[in-house]
C-alpha cells in the first residue's frame, strides 16, 4: 500500500484547488481519481521497502526537461499492485490534520513539467491499464467509448492515445453549444476521422437512466481529465 499524509500550502492560498481536491479525496476517491493527479503527494508518501523495490527508483532526468519522475513512479506503482486490489492507495489526516507544510516556488522544478507532458504520462498510463485487456478484466468494456469535453484536453486526449484505440472512440460529449453537432477532425492524424460532438442532455444521460441503446456505441465515458462517467459495471467509475 502507498499511504500519503494531509498537508497544507505556504503561502496558505498558493494551488488552493489542488490542495482542496487533495486533502478532501475519500478512501475510493484516491483510487477512483487517479488520472486527475497523484492522488497522495509525494513529499509524505510511505511504503514498504519491498514494494519499493519491485517497483523500482524513480525515472530521473535532465531538470530542464521537466521530470515528473513522481507521477511516472505513480503509475508504475498502480500498475505492480493496482491490478490486484483497489484500496492500494491511503492517505492519513487532511486539511485539518496535515503532516507537511508544502512550501510554494514560482522557479520549482514541477513548473518544468508541460502540460501536454504531464497529459502523456497519464494518457499512456490509461491505455496500458484500462485499454489493455492483459492487465485490465474490464477490457471488454472499453472496445469503444466516448471522450468528455471536446475543448483542449479532450482534444489533446484523443490526439495522444495510439492509432488503435483512437479507433474506439466514438464521439465527444460536451455541453457548449459552440460545439454540440460539430465535428473534430485532425487533420495531422491518419488514418483521418470525424468525430462527431454530441450533448450530454437527453442522450447519455437517458442512456445511463436505462436507455437500451447509447448514440455513440460506448461502454464507458471517459471525461476530460480523465473524469469517468460509467454506464456498466466497471472498477473505475472517476477518473482524473
Amino acid at each position: 500500500c502507498l499511504v500519503g499524509a494531509g498537508f497544507v500550502r505556504d503561502p496558505a492560498d498558493a494551488t488552493a484547488h489542488y490542495t482542496r481536491w487533495a486533502n478532501g479525496l475519500s478512501a475510493s476517491g484516491l483510487w477512483l481519481e487517479q488520472f486527475r493527479e497523484c492522488t497522495v503527494l509525494m513529499p509524505t508518501w510511505a511504503l514498504r521497502r519491498e514494494d519499493f523495490d519491485a517497483v523500482g527508483c524513480f525515472d530521473e532526468v535532465s531538470p530542464v526537461e521537466g521530470e515528473a519522475e513522481d507521477l511516472k513512479w505513480y503509475h508504475r506503482f498502480l500498475r505492480r499492485f493496482g491490478a490486484q486490489r483497489t484500496d492500494c492507495l491511503a492517505r492519513v489526516g487532511g486539511l485539518g490534520d496535515p503532516l507537511l507544510c508544502y512550501r510554494y516556488l514560482s522557479t520549482s522544478g514541477s513548473w518544468r513539467s508541460s502540460r501536454k507532458k504531464l497529459l502523456g504520462i497519464r494518457v499512456k498510463a490509461f491505455e496500458e491499464r484500462v485499454l489493455d485487456p492483459s492487465v485490465n478484466a474490464d477490457a471488454p468494456y472499453w472496445e469503444t467509448f466516448a471522450i468528455w469535453g471536446a475543448g483542449r484536453d479532450g482534444k489533446n486526449f484523443y490526439s495522444m492515445l495510439t492509432p488503435a484505440n483512437r479507433e474506439k472512440v466514438t464521439c465527444m460529449i460536451d455541453i457548449d453549444p459552440r460545439r454540440v453537432d460539430q465535428v473534430y477532425v485532425n487533420g495531422t492524424l491518419k488514418p483521418l476521422r470525424k468525430i462527431p460532438i454530441v450533448h450530454f442532455r437527453g442522450e447519455i444521460e437517458e442512456w445511463g437512466g436505462g436507455k437500451q441503446n447509447p448514440p455513440c456505441p460506448g461502454a464507458l465515458v471517459a471525461k476530460q481529465h480523465f473524469g469517468i462517467l460509467g454506464f456498466r459495471p466497471s472498477k473505475f467509475s472517476s477518473f482524473f
